[in-house]
């Protein structure tokens, strides 16, 4: 099994139908050797068996596709720029520094507050999310 192979620390790949390695000068590869999680000798059945030794143990993969891990950040490119243009609080250190912040970004705004909202809707439930573009303000007893 690949559990098994991989916990000799040596691990040779060989016989897949197309292997990508995203490498310009070396496109594609007939085998590969791993050594304690890393890949070493990418290239020929000979170059990997090399790099690899002897005692390595071996995976056949019987004419597998392997492509590379691709990672996702999954970033919704117009959420992302809009995300930009609000006040940025991550780093924040404290509720005063928040408070910091947005005074600097809004200077003399007033928005309404919760006990506005109560008085004017007290039997209707209100969610402003957008106010400017970050700041929700919710009515006593609703939710989003």
């Amino acid at each position: 099994s690949l559990e098994a192979a991989s916990s000799s620390g040596r691990t040779l790949f060989f016989n897949a139908s197309v292997v990508h390695t995203v490498s310009p000068t070396a496109p594609s590869a007939a085998a590969w050797c791993v050594i304690d999680g890393a890949f070493s000798g990418v290239g020929s059945l000979a170059v990997a068996t090399a790099a690899c030794g002897a005692s390595a143990a071996r995976v056949n993969l019987h004419g597998a596709v392997v492509v590379p891990g691709l990672i996702d950040s999954h970033l919704h490119l117009l959420y992302g720029g809009l995300k930009l243009a609000r006040p940025q609080l991550d780093n924040a250190s404290s509720a005063a520094e928040v408070v910091s912040i947005l005074l600097a970004r809004f200077p003399g705004k007033v928005y309404p507050t919760r006990e506005d909202l109560d008085g004017a809707f007290p039997h209707t439930p209100v969610w402003l999310g957008r106010i400017p573009r970050w700041l929700a303000r919710e009515r006593s007893g609703c939710s989003p």
